[in-house]
């Protein structure tokens, strides 16, 4: 967002709080649908109508399918055991045959907006192994606002209806939940049974729910503003000529972009948050701390967490339990417990990071994105049990303090390796980065007129405060500001509010960065 657009978000805000707070319980739900879809209009014109075609289909969907479960239960009255099975079974298959039709609706329109152009290269390049010449058309158009993110959700919300989890929501409740405007730019992503109560249920004012969601707001704010965008100065001018830089320059760069990309991200994250705690609504939890990580997996449960969440819920576990894995099961239950354990993750795990890769964006690179952390994982996986046993034999504590330290390092090291892939804008590109940090050259960004003083000592500030602040968070020594006075809360966002304005990254000049999950 630009300067403008920060303040014209804000105003926004502060309009539909006001008026939200203003009106009676029951018409608060119609508030939020209606300045949601006001935002989303504003930002994405016609191409709200790929939003609206969502909502419409996932509803009637879900209706389709509470027909069917109550047709269900009607007919199974005074049927005979066989008859009920034989039923359950063709209930069972219509039920499919809905979910089917749903998901590929609007996976064929995200498909169709965002990798239409990626597979039709692909195809024109396999075509030519064959020296036949196809030229596939190339869409040009722009990407609805949150597409991926409401598409996720709106396929979370079918299968969750299909499997009983809850029923299919009225009109109301079903647009409410996709078109949330707080969620639409980054997330989090939210369960319909979690979040749909909560935007329905129509809270009235709570001070200190106010002040909470301020806080988080302002300190979101804060990370975006202070640190990330400045941080994005160092990584432009790095990543942008690469060719000009090596050696620490280029390292300082690709840890630059690891905590630009936490900071803005998380950020943003927290504002959504903030907005929608003044409302008395939470969302899902998205980051806990992911830099004190020990392992590759265990990253990325604690980074981008509601996501996993998903993946976890809608991929990995229907690919481990389906028929195939359980033949596979059975196979492998033969021979020792780790292999049954190994193959059938392995084979789940694949599918999960080759979907999360493609999430990312339509290109290649995000595809070897998603499986360089496969690898890593799978890696970790299979030397598990070496390492267990090489700290036996040499009588090492794998959780004393400096072996905690040396597997937050190594982890944080093959991070960076990852979002080197993610930024760059080629895989050729990220090899010649990557190669590039072993070569000789200047040392000083300031000399090199890629960052002043001024910037460059708020980079590290903005980062260590960034770092002591998740510190305090692991350690669960925040402090509580539900014992603060009134006078202490108010100081306490007023000053938040000046050190922005005081020492943000902006100003006659200073064009910011577009947010970089924004086009997810």
């Amino acid at each position: 967002m630009n300067d403008l657009m920060t303040w014209l978000f804000l105003a926004f805000m502060s309009l539909v709080y006001v008026v939200y707070m203003i009106l009676p319980k029951k018409a608060r739900p119609y508030c939020l649908l209606v300045f949601s879809l006001l935002f989303y209009v504003v930002y994405s014109k016609f191409l709200t109508f790929f939003m609206l075609s969502t909502i419409l289909s996932i509803w009637l969907g879900g209706l389709w399918l509470n027909r069917i479960d109550d047709g269900e239960a009607k007919k199974r009255e005074g049927l005979e055991k066989e008859a009920r099975k034989a039923l359950k079974k063709k209930v069972k298959r219509q039920k499919r045959l809905v979910v089917a039709l749903i998901i590929i609706f609007n996976v064929a329109i995200l498909a169709t907006l965002k990798y239409f152009n990626f597979f039709g290269s692909l195809f024109e390049g396999f075509l030519s192994w064959f020296n036949l010449s196809v030229h596939m058309p190339i869409l040009k158009i722009a990407l609805p606002l949150g597409i991926s993110y409401y598409t996720l959700s709106a396929i979370g919300y079918i299968v969750d209806v299909s499997q009983g989890r809850h029923r299919a929501g009225n009109l109301l409740s079903v647009a409410l939940f996709i078109s949330y405007f707080p969620q639409l730019f980054e997330g989090p992503f939210a369960t319909y049974s979690t979040l749909a109560p909560q935007l329905m249920a129509g809270e009235g004012f709570n001070s200190q729910n106010l002040f909470s969601g301020l806080s988080k707001v302002l300190w979101g704010f804060f990370k975006k503003v202070v640190i990330a965008d400045r941080l994005a100065i160092v990584v432009s001018a790095v990543f942008s000529n690469y060719a000009s830089y090596s050696g620490l320059v280029v390292v300082l760069g690709i840890i630059a972009f690891t905590f630009e990309l936490y900071a803005e991200f998380s950020g943003l994250i927290d504002v959504a948050s903030g907005i929608s705690e003044m409302f008395s609504i939470r969302l899902a939890k998205n980051f806990e701390q992911p830099f004190f990580s020990t392992t590759v997996s265990e990253f990325w449960r604690r980074w981008h967490m509601s996501l996993g969440a998903w993946f976890r819920q809608y991929i990995f576990y229907p690919v481990s339990m389906s028929q195939g894995m359980m033949k596979i099961n059975k196979k492998l239950a033969k021979k020792n417990s780790f292999w049954q354990v190994f193959v059938p993750s392995a084979l789940a795990l694949f599918v999960v990071w080759l979907l999360n890769g493609l999430w990312h964006g339509a290109d290649i690179k995000y595809i070897v994105y998603g499986m360089y952390y496969y690898v890593l994982m799978m890696l970790g996986m299979a030397l598990e049990p070496l390492f267990n046993l090489i700290y036996k034999k040499s009588g090492i504590d794998k959780n004393s303090k400096w072996v905690t330290f040396l597997k937050i390092a190594r982890t944080f090291i093959l991070v960076n390796i990852g979002l080197l892939i993610f930024r760059a804008a080629t895989l050729k590109e990220a090899a010649n980065i990557f190669t590039s940090i072993f070569q000789s050259g200047e040392l000083n960004l300031i000399s090199l007129g890629v960052i002043d003083i001024y910037d460059t000592i708020w980079c590290f500030i903005g980062v260590a405060i960034l770092l002591v602040y998740d510190y305090l968070a692991e350690k669960k020594k925040l402090p509580n500001s539900q014992n603060w006075h009134t006078a202490g809360k108010v100081a306490f966002l007023i000053a938040m509010a000046v050190m922005i304005i005081v020492f943000g990254a902006y100003g006659e000049g200073y064009i910011p960065p577009d947010p970089i999950y924004g086009g997810f």
